[in-house]
């Protein structure tokens, strides 16, 4: 029950909340602009390849941005990038409002805001993460990344309901009012977050003044950082079993629920939509109770292996869910094994990352992993085309059941090798 009641200690941290609250109404504009930017495109345009380039403006620059960025995140307050990217987000709504999508250059313009827009999402995943350290003490990180946790996912639930209503009612401009009242809002929440003394605070550069120079000393700060991330045994092994977990098990549920929804349970939209809210509330329920149990960080990297193991299982059992109510009691317990996985992962970075390189490995680490999830939608997708919709329910023991196998001996190899090194400095 002490645990539990840090919870409400934590909220009561005024920089914390402030940025859980920021980071909530930011996650919340985020999944809002993916229901009404996409809608609104084809609506106005009926055009696939106009909603094709917003798709990969929404999308791309994530993973080309994430790295470039992180040097900067190195030094100046993190923060201020989270600031940066909600205000360009609101100023892309305000845009819509005055200027109308008509001719070239206007959507040129429109292309360009959401593409800066989406480029420094990352960037502010990475700035929370590292503002949390700064900002809580070791031994609350955990309850606090549960905390981050839960709003993460209640946005998530949140975003598309409310961006569908908008959408729903015809209401664009008042969509865009609402949306870019909810990223400034954000924005300042963010900047409310940023002690005073690092509003200021720059870490000094030494090198060159030439455009030539500073390039060179950018690529020397990524390249250590990129260093230390392939070093560390830790922080190498907990990205590689998140790069794993996202191509085998995260980007093979986007395209395997809808087929799996409509030919396997027979259900329409809204029962789709009811599986993937039930995920959410899986997620918020072990993130709960996650932080809620004290945990010592020798034993989080381990915690990590076993949560995705798990999460692979209960994968796995969509494989005999013959009805809805089965196949959402299931995705409850997915969301409640997958939670401590989640949160443990971002709890290790933060406690083994120097607190001089996080922006760099933060975001090169995020951007590697991304790239499992379209490589597990193409995934997902070719292995339906090969075994056909009506098998679709047998995928998900397919990949479920490989997870858990690649987890547990990468889990085993990583003990034997830590043992055999032991063994050997004893000696």
């Amino acid at each position: 029950m002490s645990q539990v009641r840090v919870y409400g200690q934590m909220l009561q941290n005024w920089r914390f909340l402030s940025l859980w609250s920021g980071s909530l109404l930011s996650g919340i504009g985020d999944a809002v602009i993916m229901v009404s930017l996409v809608w609104m495109v084809y609506q106005q345009t009926g055009s696939p390849f106009l909603l094709s380039m917003t798709l990969i403006c929404l999308e791309f620059p994530k993973f080309l941005a994430a790295p470039l960025f992180g040097v900067f995140l190195d030094r100046v307050p993190a923060i201020l990038f989270a600031v940066l990217s909600n205000l360009i987000s609101g100023g892309l709504f305000l845009f819509l409002m005055i200027v109308p999508l008509e001719g070239g250059v206007s959507y040129a313009w429109f292309m360009l805001l959401i593409a800066l827009s989406s480029s420094l999402a990352p960037v502010t995943k990475a700035a929370t993460n590292m503002i949390i350290a700064e900002t809580v003490p070791k031994e609350r990180l955990i309850q606090a990344n549960s905390l981050m946790n839960i709003q993460f996912d209640l946005a998530l639930s949140l975003g598309p309901v409310i961006g569908g209503i908008l959408m729903a009612f015809g209401e664009m401009q008042m969509a865009y009012l609402l949306n870019a009242l909810t990223f400034f809002a954000s924005a300042g929440l963010y900047y409310a977050a940023m002690p005073p003394q690092a509003r200021t605070k720059r870490r000094e550069v030494v090198g060159e003044k030439t455009v030539g120079g500073r390039f060179q000393l950018w690529r020397q700060e990524l390249g250590a950082g990129v260093g230390f991330l392939l070093k560390s045994q830790v922080i190498r092994v907990v990205v590689a079993v998140n790069l794993l977990w996202n191509l085998l098990i995260w980007g093979t549920s986007s395209a395997l629920l809808p087929i799996f929804s409509s030919h396997h349970l027979s259900v329409e939209a809204s029962g789709y939509g009811l599986l993937m809210a039930t995920l959410s509330v899986g997620i918020v329920i072990g993130s709960f109770v996650t932080g809620a149990i004290k945990v010592e960080k020798p034993a989080l990297r381990n915690l990590v292996f076993l949560s995705i193991a798990a999460h692979g299982m209960a994968y796995g059992l969509l494989a005999v869910s013959g009805n809805l109510l089965w196949a959402v009691f299931v995705l409850v317990l997915a969301g409640i094994t997958s939670a401590p996985a989640m949160i443990y992962i971002r709890t290790l970075m933060q406690l083994t990352v120097p607190a001089e390189m996080m922006g760099r490995v933060f975001t090169v680490s995020s951007a590697f992993v991304a790239l499992g999830y379209p490589l597990g939608t193409t995934l997902a997708a070719s292995s339906v085309s090969a075994v056909g919709e009506a098998n679709v329910a047998w995928l998900f023991a397919a990949f479920g059941g490989v997870t858990v196998l690649l987890t547990l001996l990468m889990l085993w190899t990583v003990r034997e090798s830590n043992q055999q090194a032991s063994e050997t400095t004893t000696v």
